[in-house]
């Protein structure tokens, strides 16, 4: 079951980005994810979303701005290739205008980031402002991997909250006319595009 899970969510990646809410009608939706630890080659990722991010923010983007923030890590892994060369490469891009990043709720739905990040941070004042600046996801070269919260290729993205969804600290309520689904953000997915060596490398890993 866990595999034709797998399957849908990998075809709704590939197709429309605003694909309609299922008609069933049922108080929950259960679904595994994608792994939470993304491994392809030289490179790996992460997604997670914090339900206090607010502390650290110094605001709560979800009921301020109506705005979901995910946080991403991505990077290589540290050491050399077997070529004997230093894994960081310069042509190993995160491209803003490729990056085509989503968050997919279980049922398929593609929650997109805000279309200006600048005019969210502007939005806010005195801490806020200073606080989610300084964490913001920055696309640039790709560097080894690092959890640390100041390295480079660590941010948040944030996704819009459509008409209808809710969240209460990590469960979401997504609702349309009679249809109505509850699932928690761990089972949602995030998909993103790294360029390496003028190729678009798909990441779809899911959120922590």
């Amino acid at each position: 079951m866990r595999v034709v899970n797998l399957l849908l969510v990998l075809a709704v990646c590939a197709c429309s980005s605003d694909p309609a809410l299922p008609s069933r009608i049922g108080p929950d939706f259960s679904f595994d994810g994608f792994p939470t630890n993304f491994a392809s080659g030289d490179m790996l990722a992460e997604a997670h979303f914090k339900a206090n991010h607010g502390k650290e923010c110094r605001i709560d983007l979800i009921v301020a701005r109506n705005v979901i923030p995910i946080w991403i890590t991505v990077g290589l892994k540290a050491g050399k290739t077997a070529d004997g060369e230093d894994r960081r490469s310069e042509t190993t891009l995160i491209i803003p205008q490729q990056m085509d990043v989503r968050l997919y709720l279980p049922d398929g739905t593609a929650l997109m980031p805000v279309a200006d990040r600048r005019e969210l941070i502007d939005s806010l004042d005195g801490d806020a402002k200073t606080f989610v600046s300084r964490r913001t996801f920055n696309p640039s070269v790709l560097e080894t991997w690092s959890t640390a919260r100041s390295a480079p290729n660590n941010g948040y993205v944030f996704f819009e909250i459509p008409p209808g969804l809710s969240i209460q600290g990590r469960r979401v309520r997504y609702e349309i006319g009679d249809a109505i689904r509850m699932y928690d953000l761990t089972e949602a997915t995030v998909s993103l595009n790294v360029t390496i060596d003028n190729t678009l490398n798909p990441i779809n890993v899911g959120v922590q």
